[in-house]
């Protein structure tokens, strides 16, 4: 079983004894084939933390533990793409703002000043988005006049755009480890939290073969130019007092989700938790660690 976790604290919680993770499969001669489980630390994070934990040193006798560095693909700790995005305006944005503004007249004015509001921020898209909560006047503007959907649409494109090459060399580091174990897509979960759930998502639907399920917290999706192939089952929980990423971005990024991509993407909402997907002792961990025993029995 390969597994693509994007944080490192998935398992640095204990799971209870009656929700053992299942570990080695078995091969037709009967030999054991150990599980592949691969994590992309969060925002910060570095290679080599979630094997230091105890958790991490229990799970690598049932499984094959690799964690590669952020650092290696071109940006710091942690940061899986470039942080000081904006709504950069290329010829692929300013068609969907110029389509946008045929159903949504005074969109294309908004989209810019959004665009220069994001622009004074230092690392824009986390100290950006952070401040445009549903109280915010860029944010009840664009929710009194109905732009929220479209803008959204029209801000993804840059962000997937960013995203691209890491996803791409992504790809390339588990195709390998995929191949080299004799494993397929079939064998490949993604999960992860806040900019790791966020690069799951990405990714997910940027595969070739789609990938047997996809966990996410805290995260928006971001979906490709182009859906490459759709996983067989996704899981999202986030809290509704998240400050880092704002509920309401959350909710409308899963909303477009489920009703254009992924019917059936199953998606939960805490109401008095925030950013802490994977922190120990929340609804969200709880929940995470029910699916991935789901996932991994089937």
């Amino acid at each position: 079983m390969l597994w693509l976790i994007s944080v490192t604290s998935v398992f640095a919680t204990n799971v209870p004894d009656d929700q053992g993770i299942p570990g080695a499969v078995t091969h037709a001669t009967g030999a054991q084939k150990k599980s592949l489980v691969v994590f992309l630390h969060g925002l910060g994070g570095r290679s080599g933390q979630m094997g230091n934990t105890d958790a991490g040193k229990d799970l690598v006798s049932d499984v094959v533990l690799l964690e590669p560095d952020a650092a290696d693909y071109g940006h710091g700790p942690g940061l899986w793409f470039p942080m000081d995005v904006t709504l950069a305006f290329t010829p692929e944005v300013i068609k969907q703002v110029m389509e946008a503004e045929k159903e949504k007249p005074g969109i294309a004015g908004f989209a810019i000043k959004l665009s220069q509001e994001l622009a004074k921020k230092k690392d824009n898209l986390v100290a950006g988005l952070g401040e445009l909560t549903q109280s915010h006047a860029f944010i009840e503007e664009a929710t009194a006049k109905g732009y929220l959907d479209s803008l959204l649409l029209i801000i993804s494109q840059p962000l997937s755009k960013v995203m691209a090459p890491s996803v791409a060399k992504l790809d390339l580091y588990i195709e390998e480890n995929l191949r080299s174990r004799n494993l397929t897509h079939d064998d490949l979960i993604i999960a992860g939290w806040s900019m790791g759930g966020i690069m799951a998502l990405r990714y997910a639907f940027d595969r070739t073969l789609p990938c047997r399920a996809v966990i996410a917290a805290n995260g928006v999706f971001v979906p490709p130019q182009k859906i490459q192939s759709v996983p067989r089952d996704l899981f999202f929980v986030s809290g509704k007092q998240d400050k880092v990423i704002p509920f309401w971005l959350q909710k409308r990024s899963t909303d477009l989700l489920q009703q254009t991509v992924m019917a059936h993407a199953e998606v939960h909402y805490i109401e008095e938790e925030g950013h802490c997907g994977f922190v120990d002792g929340t609804e969200q961990i709880r929940l995470i660690k029910a699916q991935l025993v789901k996932y991994l029995s089937k």
